[in-house]
């Protein structure tokens, strides 16, 4: 199940997820997986994975929403979605 405990965090996957989505929305700028993992309280790897679940499900289930999250190398960040928002 998506909501199950992972064994090096105490947050649920979608908790993690959750905590990813509301860092890279309050930055406004690209955050590194390191920061990502001190946030969910884990290894770099699980928050990898984290932001990873997070950027697929901007990818394929909410690519109709006014933001999207973008990869930049080792980082993430989320952005307009240029669908919606030209300059």
């Amino acid at each position: 199940m998506g909501n199950e405990f992972t064994s090096s965090t105490n947050y649920t996957l979608l908790e993690q997820e959750n905590i990813v989505e509301s860092i890279l929305f309050m930055m406004g700028e690209s955050v590194s997986v390191d920061t990502l993992a001190i946030a969910i309280e884990s290894s770099v790897s699980v928050a990898k994975e984290a932001a990873d679940r997070l950027y697929d499900k901007y990818q394929n289930e909410y690519q109709d929403r006014g933001m999207k999250v973008i990869k930049l190398g080792s980082k993430y960040q989320m952005v307009s979605n240029n669908k919606y928002f030209k300059k």
